[in-house]
């Protein structure tokens, strides 16, 4: 219900507004908005925590991983053709 609430309103010409609103863009923030959350510095640190996770073979794990019975395995090689 609160994202087809915020569908709603974020309108293209408010799009801006938005993302000044919730600390994406601060460095092109006008006089009449005010930030009401740095989203910025938590996507960065999210994204860099992700990518050290990754490149270090920390993510992704057993439990955020889907396992493939190898009979399963077998059945989609042979319909893709190897």
């Amino acid at each position: 219900m609160i994202f087809q609430w915020l569908l709603f309103w974020i309108r293209p010409a408010s799009t801006l507004c938005w993302l000044v609103m919730l600390g994406l863009f601060k460095e092109m923030s006008p006089r009449f908005l005010k930030v009401y959350v740095d989203l910025q510095q938590a996507t960065v640190s999210a994204v860099t925590q992700f990518r050290e996770e990754v490149e270090s073979g920390q993510f992704p794990t057993d439990q955020y991983s889907y396992g493939l019975a190898d009979q399963d395995l077998d059945k989609l090689q042979s319909q893709l053709g190897g």
